[in-house]
């Protein structure tokens, strides 16, 4: 009997920002048959404004980050260092943190309740499908290193 090959990856079945994407989508084609609103004008854009801004700084950072040390951001390739340093200090996962707040202030800035809603299960699938999928890689991939790791800093925040 053959052994059966684990691939050099955390098989991510779907990516990530298209899980974000999707969903979001799915909240303003919802928001385009049923519009509601909640902010002002000047809330809206705003407080929108500075998320969108915050999460391309963590975003930004982290990304960095993987081309310092050589190691791919695309949860389909290998990984070839454990990050620690940085936003990873205080979260395992600021790539995903960034997007949730890219979402959220996209949300916000179109001032609709809709998409806001819909990240409840981007989120539900990050946490229980996508993320223990990558972790259970890098335990595999890293071992005590990576547990180390996993076990001071938090998965989201």
């Amino acid at each position: 009997m053959a052994q059966e090959e684990i691939p050099d990856n955390p098989g991510v079945v779907f990516p990530p920002p298209f899980i974000y994407l999707g969903w979001l989508a799915a909240g303003f084609v919802v928001d385009y048959f049923l519009p509601a609103s909640l902010l002002p004008d000047a809330v809206q854009y705003s407080a929108g404004g500075v998320v969108i801004v915050l999460s391309l700084g963590l975003f930004f950072s982290a990304v960095r980050l993987f081309r310092k040390h050589g190691t791919s951001i695309r949860p389909d390739k290998p990984d070839t260092a454990i990050l620690t340093e940085g936003p990873y200090r205080f979260t395992r996962n600021p790539i995903y943190l960034a997007i949730s707040l890219l979402y959220l202030g996209i949300s916000i800035c179109a001032d609709s309740p809709w998409p806001l809603a819909m990240i409840v299960p981007v989120l539900l699938i990050m946490n229980f499908l996508v993320i223990p999928r990558e972790e259970r890689y890098l335990a595999r991939t890293f071992g005590e290193e990576y547990l180390a790791y996993k076990s001071t800093v938090r998965r989201w925040l």
